[in-house]
């Protein structure tokens, strides 16, 4: 059997290329100590310089962090490794410079509201919004990471949902936690472990990674809530980082993700998801060099890959969530994308080139 070319990264999550800072490393050298492991070179294995954990002003390439934490956990034999790394750090410090901002927030609405609108001022590669789950009654804190639910990034996404947990449980003087955790990708540790870590239900191969949160939480009133000293940190962040306009590339793929869930993912459809003609998203999309079909195809693409790789889905529901009729449009795509079918993309020899 003749081996397929590997999907790379840089055509599945472009944005694993930009950088987070250094402070998320605060902890490492112990903990693999600890466990018995060498530090120095898993850092640089990892393509991270071993004395960056004397640096936490600096910044590391996201895409060597999910490295360096996928290696450690394979390497040290430590499934929980993100997780018990997050447990040694102190979560708000590692939001660094939100720590203020979120100490003296008065809720967590007003916490979260202002994150989703500036969080690039901490990662452009990390995006975070609040949907609201009305037949539930919570509110979900959703985290959007590189190569979202795929292998290489799930001790990332372990990493910082814990952290945003313990950020919530400090700035709440411990009386709020989330009432369930969402990740997009398999268990990788026991259900005990994550019980462990999390304190709450942790609910696995979910459509996002996010923490939900009843209504009451998000409008509790904070322990040092100052009402003054949060709007004064919102111009203090806003006059350093000015809010850069979000890249209508990536709108356009978030709302195909939407639409394609909802089985409506037309132009017509899209245009209006985003407000704007026919005409003008075809204008725009010409502008930067893409198409709605384009993008819709990338998108599918990603989303099978996710799908294949990190679910045991039928392939008949797969094909369905990608908004195909029938799923020899699936096996036709696949042999397209990725030049072998979707049981061998499944069995891993398409794998994700690190």
């Amino acid at each position: 059997m003749t081996s397929t070319p590997p999907v790379t990264l840089e055509a599945i999550a472009p944005e694993a290329a930009t950088t987070l800072p250094a402070i998320a490393l605060t902890g490492f050298r112990a903990l693999v100590g600890d466990i018995g492991g060498n530090p120095a070179a898993l850092l640089a294995e990892a393509g991270i310089d071993p004395a960056a954990p004397d640096q936490p002003d600096g910044a590391i390439p996201l895409l060597a962090l999910a490295v360096l934490l996928d290696r450690c956990a394979a390497t040290l034999g430590c499934p929980d490794f993100a997780m018990r790394l997050a447990a040694r750090q102190e979560a708000l410090r590692m939001i660094a410079p939100f720590e203020r901002l979120y100490t003296h927030a008065p809720t967590l609405r007003e916490a979260f509201a202002w994150s989703a609108l500036h969080n690039q001022i901490y990662s452009t590669a990390i995006r975070v919004a609040t949907i609201h789950d009305t037949e539930r009654q919570l509110y979900a804190q959703r985290y959007q990471l590189p190569g979202e639910g795929l292998p290489l990034f799930r001790q990332l996404a372990e990493l910082v949902l814990l952290l945003s947990q313990d950020a919530v449980v400090a700035m709440s003087g411990g009386l709020i936690r989330s009432h369930e955790i969402w990740l997009s990708h398999p268990a990788i540790a026991s259900p005990a472990v994550y019980r462990a870590h999390f304190q709450a239900v942790v609910k696995f191969g979910q459509e996002f990674d996010g923490l939900f949160f009843t209504e009451a939480d998000i409008d509790a009133r904070l322990i040092i809530a100052d009402q003054a000293v949060f709007r004064s940190e919102q111009d203090l962040l806003s006059a350093r980082f000015p809010q850069r306009t979000a890249d209508f590339a990536n709108r356009v793929r978030e709302a195909i993700k939407e639409l394609l869930a909802e089985d409506r993912c037309s132009r017509d459809e899209l245009a209006a998801w985003l407000n704007t003609s026919v005409s003008t998203l075809h204008r725009r999309l010409g502008e930067i060099g893409h198409s709605f079909e384009s993008l819709r195809d990338e998108v599918r693409r990603n989303l099978a890959l996710r799908y294949l790789l990190c679910t045991d889905l039928p392939l008949t529901d797969v094909a369905a969530k990608l908004g195909y009729a029938d799923p020899s449009v699936l096996t036709r795509s696949c042999r397209r994308w990725f030049d072998a079918a979707p049981t061998a993309v499944r069995q891993g020899l398409t794998m994700v080139d690190r």
